[in-house]
């Protein structure tokens, strides 16, 4: 699901009450539930809730979430009831009665019926990834939802991709009860595809020079991830997601983002990391061409209030407090970016930052940057 878990929610719903429909009038539904990959799809919903009910909002996914029916099915025709760790939460904490779909909530009993609510025990597994047109990992550490719990998704991909943003390599991540990592999200269409078309653009154009991408949601700039010479990310240029990192002591991955910024630099590598469950590490290696330098913007959004210093920037949210600092063979510097766009089409993003660090590498040279959050 290249678009996030707001649409598989909606489309994978009646998909499987198709699939309900035929078993329970012809006694089979011809294999189609037999699709490779199809079974592990629930297990993707699961993990991309975060902290807080808020879901990985990669692309034109919705900050928060919502329920997953369709994972009731999926539960009872795997024989898989951890599926339904995150919908039982959801479930007593009232949010199934504000569910966009709640209409069909009466459904969920026939699937409910067949299993043993009592025994639903968390996922066994802290990493989740899925190697599709979007690649995406996603990491929960403990399963409690509380402020033990550390939250991590990574996302791939590419921009062309169906309701994509310019955020291949950005990252959410939840730790001691916040999300200090975030994603602005969506904005609504309504409020774009008449005023772009008036400008002459057209939101739907996913060209290169397209007038979509100077959307300020959109734009590879205002995500958490980097950019080249504070040019576009290259529509067609997929991230492609190359290692898994799951032991003991570290959780995460990395991914290759040479594609996206091949007209900027020669090879660009991401590799985003929970490590002894206590700080988020994040490495870029970036190697310029051979025929300009590549002046890095490391980028990450943020609700939490920065202070920027000499050395590091100190993120306060109410009580709780991270350190963000970086290293590298170039040295970095520093900044706060405006979350406050000049377009007049553009939707307002209060109580939002966005903070980081610029740092230029030369020309056919080679960078490496470590960034890590620490709680103070």
């Amino acid at each position: 699901y290249p678009e996030g878990s707001s649409y598989w929610c909606y489309g994978t719903l009646y998909q499987v009450l198709m699939l309900a429909a035929l078993n329970s009038t012809l006694g089979t539904d011809n294999g189609l539930s037999d699709t490779p990959g199809f079974s592990k799809t629930a297990e993707y919903m699961l993990y991309m809730t975060g902290l807080n009910s808020k879901f990985f909002n990669y692309s034109d996914c919705a900050p928060s979430s919502t329920a997953a029916l369709a994972s009731w099915w999926f539960a009872d025709k795997y024989s898989n009831p951890s599926l339904l760790y995150n919908e039982l939460k959801m479930l007593k904490n009232g949010e199934y009665a504000s569910c966009a779909e709640n209409r069909l909530l009466p459904m969920i009993m026939a699937f409910a019926n067949n299993l043993n609510l009592d025994a639903i025990s968390a996922p066994s597994n802290k990493l989740w990834s899925g190697k599709g047109e979007t690649p995406v990992v996603m990491v929960h550490t403990d399963w409690t939802y509380t402020d033990t719990d550390k939250y991590l998704g990574i996302k791939g991909g590419k921009a062309g991709s169906s309701h994509g943003h310019m955020d291949a390599g950005s990252f959410v991540y939840d730790a001691y009860g916040v999300r200090w990592s975030m994603d602005f999200g969506l904005q609504s269409y309504t409020t774009l595809e008449s005023k772009l078309s008036a400008l002459g653009g057209n939101l739907w154009d996913m060209g290169q020079n397209s007038m979509r991408w100077d959307v300020f949601r959109l734009n590879n700039l205002n995500h958490s991830t980097i950019s080249i010479n504070d040019t576009r990310h290259r529509v067609n240029g997929a991230a492609t997601l190359t290692t898994t990192i799951n032991t003991a002591t570290e959780l995460g991955a990395t991914f290759d983002l040479t594609e996206v910024v091949s007209d900027q630099a020669a090879s660009a590598t991401r590799t985003v990391k929970i490590v002894n469950d206590k700080d988020l590490v994040v490495m870029d290696e970036i190697k310029a061409r051979t025929d300009k330098s590549a002046k890095v913007r490391w980028c990450m959004v943020t609700p939490a209030v920065p202070t920027v210093e000499s050395n590091r920037i100190i993120l306060t949210n109410g009580s709780k407090v991270m350190y963000l600092t970086a290293s590298g063979s170039v040295k970095p510097t520093y900044k706060q970016w405006s979350t406050t766009s000049e377009n007049s089409y553009d939707q307002a993003n209060p109580g939002t930052y966005m903070v980081g660090f610029e740092a230029t590498v030369t020309a056919n040279q080679t960078a490496t940057f470590t960034t890590t959050l620490s709680p103070k």
